[in-house]
């Protein structure tokens, strides 16, 4: 509406706005309960920009609350909400009858209000301006219907897991160009084509995809040097770099070898490469934090609930998606997971004192180390012939490992989960050296404090000499001190 033009009427407004708003397809999902949404941001960007178009305006006036707690154990928060939506027009006229709408919220932080508003404003658009989904019409769902060529494309490039997967983006692509209308010009970018946006997002991807690739090279790279440095190889490939105090017996100097030649190389020929395999589509980030809240809502069951959404992405996706808790702030939706398991799993319960027999003890004045000391028999750290000094410290990293994740009373691969591979069964699969020294790193505080918690002075002294090196210099004589003195 040009500025020189006399306003409309909120009434006559509505009409115009209503002409020009398409339908809004169900393209949010709710993967808990398996069916299809209209996204409350996919209705906003349909109309907000023709109701300022024509000065229009919805105020609301929230005229009833009400708010309780629902389910046992870690209660959710529930608002529901009756909202006077009044609409106002650019002559300052009202329309006569408001909009009343009724919006329920549910959250286990202090968020229930808020979705409790936007959940009536989504229903207050529709009712006053009759959005439909599109679904009456058989014919709608096809590209071809949309009222601008590229109206339902332009809506799938909106979706994340179309706009942040490169196959995704293709195939799109290919669809529009099959249609004939990938070289159509951007409604809100002239000059640029559909086929533009999308080749220029896609070599965006690829070239974040490459960036992570090289860094983690990086990464590997430089622990090797690390552990390098730290762990040179021992005499003897069966001892610790650390045990200088060990009598090494002298090895001969093998026999001098008959030169043989050595048979001629055989011609390489270079397999053909293999097709570029795209990375699978992340999933919403909202729908995870949504799935994590009502895992956390059901008390009995949270530990079913939180491992059944681990196994229905992997922990490899789950740690590219960021989402946000009041509990944990924002972090990757793996670690968010391990975090809330960790806070779930009881803990570690202490046996019962039995009293000493005369074969067990011969002694009555000396202390019981089957009481002091109820933790299972801790694994050493692997050691086999040819061992490089890498493979060493990874040992002594994964020994400890297992040590803290039986100190604090939780499951091995739950300790190290955010370190594995999607489909991983051992934590001898962990990758990534650095990002386990980290782990190790963080969690020995914690685990000393359990330690001590437990009554097990000695191991807590032993454990206190590691300080803060990761690998600990010579862990299995750590293991051994524990064992002797048990």
């Amino acid at each position: 509406m040009a500025e020189t033009e006399t306003p409309l009427s909120v009434d006559e407004a509505m009409i115009a706005v209503m002409r020009e708003i398409d339908p809004v397809g169900k393209n949010g999902r709710n993967t808990k309960m398996n069916y299809r949404f209209q996204a409350y941001d996919d209705i906003v960007a349909e109309i907000a920009p023709r109701m300022a178009k024509y000065g229009l305006r919805m105020l609301p006036e929230v005229i009833d609350q009400k708010h309780f707690t629902r389910g046992s154990g870690d209660n959710v928060n529930v608002a529901i909400l009756t909202i006077r939506y009044v609409i106002r027009g650019a002559r300052g006229d009202v329309l006569d009858t408001p909009i009343v709408v009724v919006g329920e919220g549910a959250d286990v932080a202090d968020k229930a209000s808020n979705k409790a508003m936007t959940a009536a404003k989504k229903y207050a658009y529709k009712q006053a301006f009759d959005i439909s989904d599109g679904q009456d019409d058989g014919d709608h769902d096809h590209p071809v219907a949309a009222r601008n060529p590229l109206g339902w494309y332009l809506g799938q490039i909106n979706r994340g897991e179309v706009w942040k997967n490169p196959s995704a983006l293709h195939a799109l692509l290919e669809r529009a160009a099959g249609a004939g209308l990938a070289e159509l010009h951007m409604p809100d970018r002239p000059g640029t084509t559909f086929r533009q946006v999308i080749e220029a997002q896609r070599n965006k991807l690829h070239a974040e995809q490459q960036a992570r690739a090289e860094r983690k090279a990086t990464e590997h790279q430089a622990f090797r040097a690390q552990m390098a440095a730290e762990y040179p190889d021992p005499p003897d490939p069966y001892d610790d770099a650390w045990e200088n105090e060990a009598t090494h017996q002298p090895v001969p100097a093998p026999a001098p070898a008959t030169y043989v030649p050595p048979p001629p190389a055989p011609v390489h020929v270079p397999a053909p490469p293999a097709p570029a395999q795209m990375p699978p589509a992340l999933p919403d980030a909202e729908a995870i934090e949504q799935q994590l809240a009502e895992a956390m809502a059901d008390a009995e069951n949270a530990e079913q609930h939180l491992h059944a959404l681990r196994a229905q992405h992997g922990a490899a996706v789950l740690a590219q998606v960021i989402v946000r808790s009041s509990e944990w702030g924002t972090v990757d939706a793996n670690s968010a997971i391990s975090m809330a398991l960790l806070s779930k799993a009881p803990a570690q319960p202490r046996p019962e004192p039995t009293p000493e027999t005369p074969a067990e003890s011969p002694t009555s004045t000396a202390p019981s180390a089957a009481r002091q000391a109820p933790l299972a028999e801790p694994r050493r750290a692997r050691r086999a012939a040819g061992m490089t000094a890498e493979e060493r410290a990874q040992a002594n990293m994964i020994a400890e490992a297992e040590f803290q994740a039986q100190m604090l009373g939780t499951d091995t691969l739950e300790f190290v989960a955010d370190l594995l591979p999607s489909g991983a069964a051992s934590i001898d699969d962990i990758q990534g050296g650095s990002r386990l020294q980290d782990h190790i790193r963080s969690h020995r505080a914690t685990v000393l404090a359990a330690i001590q918690a437990q009554n097990l002075t000695h191991v807590a002294e032993e454990y206190t000499k590691l300080g803060d090196r990761v690998p600990a210099q010579n862990f299995n004589k750590f293991i051994d001190a524990i064992l002797q003195q048990r």
